[in-house]
Parts: structure tokens; sequence; C-alpha cells
């Protein structure tokens, strides 16, 4: 059974595009994982635990446990030694005498969670074998007293849309007496009246111990539309230009460099033309950050590992005069399996005494 409950969960996890991890409360065992959240759990864990700062489990209440879900921000997690702060959605449901625990996670940085950004996370619902919902996540809730339904017949009245939750209700009866694992099923939702979308959805049967089902796993992701794809790359565009704006005032340099050994730079604001040097040098790779360190300072610097705190050291500006700068590290983050650090750097003024 637990071979089937493994193998089932990890092909689940595999057709979810937003990072999403199952695993068993009691034990910690993780039974599935996508890219997305192995590249923020890491790629060798098979024990939830493991992932705390602490090193301990993640105590959920009783209300979260039964059918409940909850909401925590900058959790801290563990990935190669590095610490990583990340959002995280938790969501429950018993099977047999043992929590299956649903986590949705991205990294804080990127709010993923934001309202405005909600239609990127999956909707969750698991239901007990007459098919009644038992429990949802937040962005599920949200569609249903909104009054977007991903099983439209449940607000409307006219007989297109009874017909529609009958065929719904008859392949998830399907499902349930089959024990099938249905993915990828396009599923047209009824969102503002009359406006309608469509919704890719998973379902999977829940089987106890002995075999039998005895309930579903439902997870489904909104398809996009371009009028709102537009919205969020506009707001984007210009929460960027203001952010752009606020470092020119400060005078510092916002930046994303990657922990390798040359200080591969992902990211630099334009601010770096005060040293003399131009963003594209450091995209086209002829320059690493590291490559302007001072040689003193260059092994102290790689030694410093992960750290918040401020550091004061040496570079080269164009000239190839010595300045001083301070470096913040503001986070950490991993894409792709590679870390990257994020802060902002500015040079060091006369009478510097704030280190912040």
């Amino acid at each position: 059974m637990k071979l089937t409950l493994k193998r089932r969960f990890q092909n689940l996890a595999n057709q979810i595009q937003f990072p999403i991890f199952f695993y068993i409360y009691e034990s910690g065992k993780l039974i599935g994982a996508n890219e997305g959240a192995k590249y923020l759990i890491g790629w060798e864990t098979k024990n939830i635990n493991q992932i705390w700062q602490s090193g301990k489990k993640k105590k959920l209440s009783d209300k979260v446990l039964m059918n409940g879900c909850i909401f925590l921000e900058r959790e801290k997690v563990m990935v190669n030694g590095y610490c990583l702060e990340v959002d995280m959605e938790f969501c429950s449901f018993q099977l047999d005498q043992e929590h299956i625990i649903t986590v949705l996670l991205e990294q804080s940085y990127k709010h993923a969670f934001e309202k405005m950004q909600s239609i990127h996370v999956p909707g969750i619902m698991w239901k007990d074998k007459r098919l009644y919902i038992r429990g949802q996540n937040s962005v599920s809730l949200q569609m249903t007293e909104s009054g977007k339904k991903i099983e439209p017949g449940y607000l409307a009245e006219n007989s297109y849309d009874r017909e529609v939750i009958n065929k719904v209700f008859a392949f998830e009866e399907r499902v349930l007496a089959e024990q099938l694992e249905s993915y990828g099923v396009l599923q047209q939702i009824q969102q503002e009246h009359p406006k309608r979308g469509f919704a890719e959805v998973n379902r999977i049967a829940l089987m106890g111990r002995d075999g039998k089902s005895v309930g579903i796993l439902v997870i489904y992701e909104l398809l996009k539309e371009q009028e709102e794809i537009r919205g969020l790359v506009s707001r984007l565009q210009r929460k960027n230009i203001a952010l752009e704006g606020c470092l020119k005032q400060s005078r510092r340099i916002a930046y994303s460099i990657k922990e390798d050994k040359k200080g591969t730079v992902d990211y630099l604001s334009e601010q770096i033309e005060a040293f003399g040097y131009q963003q594209e040098e450091f995209y086209s790779g002829k320059i690493g950050w590291l490559d302007l360190v001072c040689e003193e300072d260059r092994k102290w610097l790689e030694k410093q590992g992960q750290t918040l705190e401020v550091r004061r050291y040496q570079i080269y500006n164009r000239e190839r005069k010595k300045i001083y700068v301070y470096d913040k590290p503001t986070g950490y983050g991993v894409y792709q399996g590679d870390v990257y650090r994020f802060g902002v750097i500015w040079q060091e003024e006369r009478n510097e005494s704030v280190w912040s």
C-alpha cells in the first residue's frame, strides 16, 4: 500500500507546475515532490523534518490536521547548508490513522501568495467517498466565496450547468470506483457571470490500507488569459521602475549574484556605472563580482558563507583604484539547483557610521 501511495502522489506532483510536495505528518516521510519543490527542499530530501532550520518536526494544530489549512510566511528551511525563507501553505486530510500533508511553497521574495498573484497558485480540495468536500485550500475557498466554481452547477440554475455538473459527478464516481489517476483534464469553470474560463484539473482516488477508496483529491490550476498575463507584466514593470528610481536616489546597487567561485552576476542595477562598469559586461560573463574584489579581501569574502550580516571590503573601480564598499545581503534563493545571494551594495563615504 505504501508503495502505491508514494507512486500516486509522486505522479500527481509531476503534473503540477507550482512547487508542491506531499508528506506523512506522523513520520515526516516525503511521498511526492515536483521539481519546483525539490529546488527548495533539496533533491536528496526523503524526510521532510530534515528541512526545518530547527531540525525538528513542524507541528500543526489539531484544527489544521482535521481537514484544515494554514498559511505560514517566511518559514526558514535549510537547503545544502543555506537558509532560505519561503512562504508555505499546508493542507491536511486523514488517511487511515495518518495525515497526508499537501504543501504549496514559494520563496518569500517572489510574493507568490499575494492576492494579485493567486491565479498562479493551484486550488486544492479533498472529498469523501460521497463526493462531499471535506476541505480546501485558500485559493479554492476564495473561488467558492466569490462565486467562481470549478464545478459550475453548484450555483447556476440553467440546464446546461446542471448537465455539466452531472458529468463531473459521474466522472468522479468512476475515479472512485476504478481508483483512477486522472491528469490534465480541461474543465470549464464559472467566473463572474456570464464570464467563463478554464482550469486544468487533476484527480486521484484516495485509498485506505484495505485497498478501498475513501475519497478523492482534486488539484486544479486556472489557465491564465492573455489579458491577465499582460496585467501582471504591466504591474511588474511599474514596480521595477519605482524600485529603480528609489535606488538612484539612495545611490545603492541592487544585485543578484550566484554563489560560485567567480561570483557570476545574475543582476546588477544600473548604479554600477558609478564604478565605471556597464551592466552588459557582467551579463556577458566577462566579469564576475569576485573579479572586482581586491585579492586581500577575496578569500575572506569567500569564507563568509551564508549570512545576512553587512560585509565591508575593497573592490577595484574601472581605473583600478581601490574603494571600500558595504555589502548587505537581504536573502538567498535557489534556481535550477544554483544558490543566489540578493542584496544591496553601496560605496563607503567619509564618516560612515551606520552599517545597515
